[in-house]
C-alpha cells in the first residue's frame, strides 16, 4: 500500500511480475517499452487505446454477423520513433449506446 499521491506507474514492476497472469490497465497507462517487457515474459494484459494512439493493423479475423464485436485484428501499436516490438490483438466494439469501444 501507498499513498493516494504516488503514481501507479512507479509501482508497476512490483504489482506486475507473474507471468501467465493476465492485468486490465487504465488507458491512461501507455508505456510502450513496459508492455514490450510484459509480452516476453509472457504478461498478459488487456487495456483500451488512446484514441489518439497510432495504430497500424496486420490483418483480421473473421468476426460472425450479428457479434458484438465489429473488428477483431492484429496491430502494431505506436509512432516509427516509438512503436512495441510485439504485435497486439486489438477488439474494437460498442457500449450500450452504439459508441465505439477498443
Amino acid at each position: 500500500m501507498t499513498p493516494a499521491r504516488v503514481h501507479d506507474r512507479t509501482q508497476l514492476d512490483t504489482l506486475v511480475d507473474n507471468p501467465g497472469t493476465t492485468y486490465v490497465f487504465d488507458r491512461g497507462f501507455v508505456d510502450y517499452a513496459k508492455f514490450d517487457a510484459f509480452c516476453e515474459r509472457r504478461i498478459f494484459f488487456v487495456t483500451r487505446a488512446k484514441k489518439k494512439a497510432a495504430i497500424r493493423y496486420l490483418f483480421d479475423h473473421p468476426v460472425s454477423e450479428g457479434s458484438s464485436i465489429k473488428r477483431n485484428g492484429y496491430v502494431q501499436i505506436g509512432t516509427q520513433q516509438n512503436r512495441m516490438n510485439h504485435v497486439l490483438r486489438l477488439i474494437e466494439t460498442t457500449d450500450s449506446q452504439e459508441n465505439p469501444f477498443c
